[in-house]
């Protein structure tokens, strides 16, 4: 049972999520505490693949960034929640890679 300690770290260390306390303790129960905050960087690079770097009037936006670093930390704690886990047990994550325009 996810504790309420668990809850605030994930809600402080993940993106701005909109499920409640029950679906995320749920999430950490079945993953763990790292895993739960891969899935959740995951969700979020998901749905930041979409954006590209806008260059337009001598300003430019580099969009993709969003993209990159919630990957980033998505990969992080799916490696943290593999060294926790136990021998033979192992999670898989999809895998994105940024558009070329």
């Amino acid at each position: 049972m996810a504790t309420v300690d668990e809850l605030q770290g994930l809600r402080d260390l993940g993106p701005e999520v909109d499920e409640d306390d029950g679906a995320l303790g749920a999430l950490i129960d079945q993953l763990g505490f790292n895993g739960a905050l891969a899935r959740l960087w995951a969700k979020r690079a998901s749905e930041t693949a979409h954006l590209v770097d806008v260059t337009e009037s001598g300003s430019s936006r580099k969009m993709s960034l969003i993209h990159t670093q919630a990957t980033n930390l998505a990969s992080r704690y799916q490696a943290l929640a593999a060294a926790e886990a136990p021998a033979g047990v192992t999670t898989s994550m999809a895998r994105t890679r940024a558009i070329q325009r």
